[in-house]
Parts: C-alpha cells; structure tokens; sequence
C-alpha cells in the first residue's frame, strides 16, 4: 500500500509564475499573474529561467587557479585547488552568478515567485485547506525540501575542506587544528537540511501581495484538479487494487 499525502505538494517558479505538481496524482498546473492554466504532467522540470555560467568562463577561471597553484611550487596549494576544481568549482561560481541574477539581475520577479511558492506550500501543509492571503504571510519563507538545499549542503561539505588543504603550509600547527574543527563542524552542519535551509535567503526575494495571489491561486487550481481527478476515479472504479491514494 502506498500512503500520500495531497498536501504534500511540490512547485518550481520562473519568470512568469508558480507550477505547482501534485504528489497523489500525476497532475501539475501553472498559476501567473494573468490566470492559471491546467497542465498534465510531464517528466521535465519547468525552467526555472535562472542562466547557468558559460562552461568557458569556468573553464578559464579553473585554468588560472590551476597555474597559479602551480606557480607556487607547493604541493598542499596545488591538491586544494585539484580539489576545489573538481568538487567545488562549478557549482559555487553557479550558485554565485544565480544569486546575483535573482538579487540583482534580471531574475528578481522569479525570487519573489520563489519565494512565494515555499509560503504557499508550508502554509498549505500546514492548514491541510487554501490558504488565506493573511496566513500566508505569517507563513515560512524556508522549505524544507527546496532545490536549494542539495547544492548548498555539496557546498558546505566540499568547501571547508578545500580552504583546510590550501591553508596547510601557510598557517601554524595550532591555528590549522582550530580550522580543521571548524571544517568539520561546517561539514556536519551542511548535512542538517534543517539549518541549510535559512541559506534560501540568498535565492529568493521578499514576495509582493501580488506574488502571494498568484501562489494561492496556484494551489486552489491544483486542489479542485485534484477533486476533480478523485471523483472521475472513483466513479468509474479505476483505481487499481493494489495502488491506494491516502488523502490525510
């Protein structure tokens, strides 16, 4: 038997507005300022509309921390470079240039929709109905299970450890302990999602009431989709004996 919970939705945001996906049944519809249009779902993510770094551009700056290591002629500078190249390069000079675009570039609409949608949601597992504009608001602007996390908690693991093996042959013995404890207790930190999580600060923007409407909107067209599906279910008999959908 297979147990969900119709109030335990996921949702992505672009540009435009908020999808938010069922997780009793494959359905998905897209909330924007304008309306909201009912769509099936697929297996592709919405494009999230935030650019990724050009691969040569991180290529060029892997290249000149790469010389530049080996200019210094020291073997602990020369493996933490190798490995911030290789498990903390991409997806840091990423994360910087995304949160510029959503802070500062032209994705801060699409911060605000983010931002609006983790409201929306804990609000709505929270309350078990649609929420209201008001309750909203008090809402958490911090969900638990945001994109987000995964590269923050790779991140905070890879990070710290690369800063350990550079600072190796340039710190004293006992300022090099502190730094390592200090890595690790980061590492373990970045494997709480729970902590983590505050760090979508740097990934969403302070939604507008307009912002907050489109997310509500979202979520009442996904609950009455649903309503919708479960009863053509239902009376034509076609669930299948041995999958069970579980509405808390």
């Amino acid at each position: 038997m297979k147990h969900y919970s119709r109030f335990d939705i996921s949702g992505n945001s672009n540009k435009d507005g908020i999808v938010f996906r069922s997780s009793i049944l494959p359905l998905e519809v897209k909330a924007t300022y304008n309306d909201v249009y009912d769509v099936c779902i697929t297996s592709e993510e919405g494009e999230q509309e935030i650019k990724d770094v050009k691969p040569w551009i991180i290529t060029a700056i892997d290249t000149m921390l790469l010389l530049l290591a080996i200019y210094f002629r020291n073997v602990n500078v020369i493996i933490g470079i190798l490995y911030f190249i290789l498990f903390s390069s991409l997806e840091l000079i990423d994360l910087i240039y995304a949160i510029y675009q959503v802070k500062f570039g032209s994705c801060r609409v699409l911060g605000k929709f983010h931002s609006a949608e983790h409201k929306a949601i804990n609000a709505y597992r929270e309350l078990k109905r649609v929420p209201s504009l008001e309750e909203v608001k008090k809402a958490s602007r911090f969900h638990q299970n945001c994109g987000s996390g995964i590269i923050f908690r790779n991140i905070g693991t890879s990070l710290p450890l690369c800063i350990v093996l550079l600072s190796l042959s340039f710190v004293d013995f006992k300022i090099y302990i502190v730094e390592f404890v200090i890595a690790i207790a980061i590492v373990i930190i970045s494997t709480k999602l729970s902590i983590i999580k505050y760090l979508q600060i740097l990934v969403t923007n302070k939604p507008t009431d307009e912002e907050l409407q489109v997310a509500i909107k979202g979520i009442e067209a996904l609950q009455k989709k649903e309503n919708d599906c479960i009863s053509y279910i239902n009376e034509n008999n076609l669930l299948d004996s041995e999958y069970f959908i579980i509405i808390y």
